[in-house]
């Protein structure tokens, strides 16, 4: 038998499948027209009995199917499923809480594995987020550290040693305009948020240290 001969035989019994799937269709929906309400729900009840009985065959069916469908025309499916995921937020919002719930240990697992095996990577996204926070680039943040001559803006210490997160300066910002003031070192930053970025409460700190220096310094020269 020569190809041409394989060829017609294959598009024979192709055109027979689709025309036997078509007769067989059509035949299910009429007799589903005519049933009574009694026929329709004992073949309701042996459908959800076969589901029962075969549900992973059904599943491995069912993924087998979607992949096919999927590697058939890829961005059609994108599509379709983005569209789902707009239409329904509160849904994709409850489906992924399901699943982080339910595979919590699993996906902090996998998180901490990519984590060892890309530390660099890791830091480098973890620092591009927080400058984004405050709409700064990484070219942006050293400008403006330069424009510091690489000091805190407030004790004047030099940045900490590259490599080390919890060294870097702290962005510092007006909590109500979100405006970026400058860049401080840890203490300095947690300083002015202890103080509520309130100037009257700092300058009253400078000047009860004032005193109290001054103070200890009038008692060693009366002790004197």
């Amino acid at each position: 038998m020569d190809e041409r001969e394989r060829s017609r035989q294959r598009r024979q019994t192709e055109a027979y499948k689709t025309y036997h799937r078509e007769y067989g269709r059509a035949r299910y929906h009429a007799k589903k027209s005519e049933e009574t309400p009694e026929q329709r729900e004992a073949r309701l009840e042996y459908q959800r009995q076969y589901r029962e009985r075969n549900r992973e065959a059904l599943a491995v069916k069912r993924r087998d199917r979607q992949k096919r469908e999927y590697r058939a025309d890829p961005e059609k499916h994108k599509a379709r499923a983005q569209r789902w995921k707009d239409q329904n937020p509160e849904r994709v919002r409850e489906l992924q809480h399901r699943y982080q719930e339910a595979n919590r240990e699993r996906i902090n697992q996998r998180s901490r594995d990519w984590y060892a095996a890309n530390k660099e990577r890791a830091s480098a996204q973890n620092r591009h987020r927080r400058l984004a926070r405050y709409g700064l680039t990484e070219e942006e943040y050293r400008v403006l550290l330069e424009s510091q001559a690489g000091r805190c803006a407030i004790c004047g210490s030099p940045e900490a040693v590259r490599g080390k997160p919890e060294a870097r300066f702290r962005v510092d910002h007006d909590h109500k305009t979100g405006a970026v003031r400058g860049l401080l070192c840890l203490n300095c930053n947690s300083g002015l948020g202890q103080f509520g970025d309130d100037p009257g409460l700092l300058i009253a700190a400078a000047d009860y240290l004032t005193s109290l220096s001054s103070g200890a310094t009038s008692t060693r020269s009366s002790a004197a």
